[in-house]
């Protein structure tokens, strides 16, 4: 943040062509900078764009680490929680296979739901494994060894 502002006063006082415009264009930025208790615009966009990494790698990680479930779905509380695809539960695999969070886009929607769970987490273990591969390579391989069962 003191970089943000130090850039943009440094900016004025090139800019400035005497020393009174120089010295009243930083007392009205530093006024309007404190009325907005010196948070601008440009920051916050910065901020979320690191939150949304932050939350990719998070929900990646989970994913990948998950552990085997007994096959039973999750509960109706849990599923309202879920952003990802209405199929698998998975919003990891949709973003490295860059399709959309759809059921008719899911790569795996010639398995039944409970399969396709089962598959997202052994393709998101052998991706993490070995990334060189590609995902769409990791996901053909897993399909190759599941039979469709849809």
């Amino acid at each position: 943040m003191i970089r943000f502002h130090s850039k943009k006063l440094l900016y004025i006082r090139q800019s400035s062509r005497s020393k009174k415009i120089h010295i009243l264009r930083t007392y009205a930025y530093l006024r309007d900078a404190r009325a907005k208790s010196f948070n601008d615009i440009a920051l916050t966009e910065v901020m979320w764009n690191k939150m949304y990494e932050l939350e990719s790698m998070n929900c990646l990680l989970s994913e990948a680490t998950a552990t085997e479930d007994s096959g039973k779905a999750k509960s109706g509380k849990d599923d309202k929680k879920q952003d990802g695809c209405p199929h698998c539960k998975s919003i990891a695999l949709h973003q490295h296979a860059k399709v959309a969070h759809t059921k008719a886009a899911c790569p795996l929607k010639g398995y039944k739901a409970e399969t396709a769970r089962k598959l997202v987490r052994q393709i998101l273990r052998d991706y993490n494994k070995d990334k060189a591969k590609g995902m769409a390579a990791v996901i053909e391989e897993a399909k190759s060894k599941t039979p469709e069962d849809g």
